[in-house]
């Protein structure tokens, strides 16, 4: 339960160029349905991308963010890896879709 935050800020200067700067925070707690462990989410990241002009909008990008997920007990702890596409409209609107997870014990 939670919620995974992105803010995306999208700049295009005269020159042409794409700036896109990112922000991604979690606050995301769960129970694992078998064992009933509380796990948290532990992960805030920053980044920056800069496409040389001319460029458009109205273009996608493809991320793979990985997640560690800290058991609250003696249960195991996991690594959670997301891939996600992030899109810029053609009037500047951003939207976030995930493509896949995959989740893995790491002990």
């Amino acid at each position: 339960m939670g919620e995974v935050t992105y803010l995306v800020q999208a700049v295009e200067p005269s020159s042409g160029d794409l700036l896109i700067a990112y922000h991604m925070r979690t606050d995301v707690t769960g129970m694992g349905v078998a064992s009933g462990t509380s796990y948290t989410v532990v992960d805030s990241r920053r980044g920056a991308n800069h496409f040389r002009g001319p460029y458009r909008l109205d273009q996608s990008s493809v991320a793979t963010s990985t997640l560690l997920l800290v058991s609250r007990g003696e249960g195991p702890n996991f690594i959670l890896t997301l891939q996600d596409k992030v899109t810029v409209t053609a009037d500047g609107e951003v939207a976030v879709e995930f493509l896949n997870t995959n989740v893995h014990c790491v002990g």
